[in-house]
């Protein structure tokens, strides 16, 4: 027990330092051997290791560049064509043209932002993260509340309840729900698919009803756009931007590889990748050079991979350390008693959640739980692919709390403080996510049949 306690410290470390603003990088590394010095490891056997033998933290660095590396150059490279050529900006315009038409007032706001939430969704089905949506959507979604006199403060939630909709969903192919989860679990992306529908079904509902009331309460309240200190991107009405359903095939060939024919998401994403470089290479080649800008395409997602790989990678590496400590031996057999003496399930989701909120991040929820029910699973009648479904919505509970640096990001980009943008976050995203999980977890139990494959 007091293992466990003693790991809060390097926890709440990283949670006060990258809530102040210190690189999350630097700050997990400083978080690795503060998890060495509370369990009384040797810090050159835990972190740093030697040529014969690799250390427990390097270990879970090569576990992250197998299992992820190519999938982030991908998502990258294809979050950078739709940035590069604005084929982001035309669905959504396109979308919003459709949705909203010659609606006005109350009715135009709720079909813009429900338009904006489904332009999430349809982003998240394509493989990009949340990340990926911050930097590529939160400058559409400014320019669209600003255009319907919608709040600031709701553009985040929005955009996240469209994301992790999207992370919970079967099949899609986004590296911190369903490909986690098969990795770790051995199952298809598309495991326990009609629970899971149910639970996204879930999740919708409470989003759609939510921001009808929240917008209401703006407009009875007198609350309008205002800029304040968000980065609002330049207006370039006249820009050249790919046709929409161009823009949408790139989505579809990702979506279809992989939902359909069960084709490797990396595989997927280059395709799709290709398909874009083809399809709106209008957007990417200059009258004066046709092959050098490709090249500039490419770099920038590779750098852009980059920026995102190494902080994922120190935390799996982080998760990878924890899970050999004391205090993870003491959860870990806390865990087990649980899924033994109660519910499996309840038990897995239970483990997913609180793993996830011990290391920092929603890898290590997945990553740390799979280690504790994967070699018990038969003995206490957990069902794997259920375990796959469920653990898609509990990583997602608290992995959205305020140090999260997407969230953070989010925030930035809308000049929002936490104190005014992040508890509609919380709604959107914690709080309706652990409604779904709720259902998925009572369809699994009352149909255990519908979550065998």
């Amino acid at each position: 027990m007091t293992g466990l306690l003693l790991l809060l410290i390097p926890l709440a470390f990283v949670i006060y330092t990258v809530y102040k603003g210190l690189n999350p990088t630097i700050s997990m590394l400083i978080g690795a051997l503060l998890v060495c010095v509370v369990e009384g490891i040797n810090p050159m056997t835990g972190i740093i290791g030697s040529q014969m033998e690799p250390s427990t933290f390097v270990t879970g660095l090569q576990s992250a560049c197998a299992m992820f590396f190519f999938v982030f150059i991908m998502a990258n490279l294809f979050g950078q064509v739709y940035m590069w050529t604005g084929g982001a900006k035309s669905i959504a315009n396109a979308l919003t043209n459709i949705v909203v038409r010659n609606s006005t007032g109350f009715n135009a706001k709720m079909k813009a932002i429900y338009a904006f939430m489904a332009v999430s969704i349809v982003f998240g089905f394509g493989g990009l993260d949340a990340f990926v949506c911050v930097f590529t959507l939160l400058p559409i979604g400014l320019m669209m509340f600003e255009k319907y006199d919608i709040p600031r403060k709701l553009l985040p939630a929005t955009l996240f309840a469209g994301v992790t909709t999207a992370v919970c969903c079967p099949g899609t192919p986004l590296s911190c729900g369903n490909i986690l989860a098969s990795m770790f679990l051995g199952t298809k992306t598309t495991a326990a698919f009609i629970p899971g529908l149910v639970g996204v079904i879930v999740i919708f509902a409470c989003d759609v009803i939510y921001l009808y009331k929240a917008v209401k309460k703006a407009e009875l309240n007198g609350e309008h756009f205002e800029r304040g200190g968000a980065n609002m991107p330049p207006d370039n009405g006249d820009e050249k931007l790919p046709h929409p359903l161009l823009a949408l095939l790139p989505l579809l060939t990702v979506a279809i590889m992989n939902l359909v024919f069960g084709i490797n998401v990396s595989v997927s994403l280059l395709a799709g990748v290709l398909v874009a470089c083809v399809t709106m290479s209008g957007s990417i080649m200059t009258p004066e050079s046709k092959f050098k800008p490709y090249l500039e395409l490419g770099n920038k997602g590779i750098a852009a991979a980059a920026m995102t790989f190494v902080p994922m990678a120190i935390q799996m590496a982080l998760a990878t350390l924890i899970q050999a400590t004391n205090g993870y031996a003491f959860l870990s057999e806390i865990f087990t008693n649980m899924a033994t003496s109660t519910n499996a399930l309840i038990a897995w989701a239970t483990s997913a959640s609180l793993s996830g909120f011990l290391a920092g991040n929603a890898i290590a929820g997945l990553q740390l739980s799979a280690g504790i029910f994967t070699p018990i699973a038969e003995q206490i009648g957990l069902s794997l692919p259920a375990a796959h479904r469920i653990g898609c919505f509990a990583i997602s509970i608290l992995d959205t709390i305020p140090i999260n640096a997407a969230v953070i990001s989010g925030l930035m980009t809308c000049g929002l403080t936490h104190k005014e943008g992040y508890m509609p976050i919380f709604r959107t995203t914690v709080l309706y996510i652990f409604f779904g999980m709720i259902a998925v977890i009572a369809m699994c139990m009352l149909f255990p049949g519908l979550a065998t494959s």
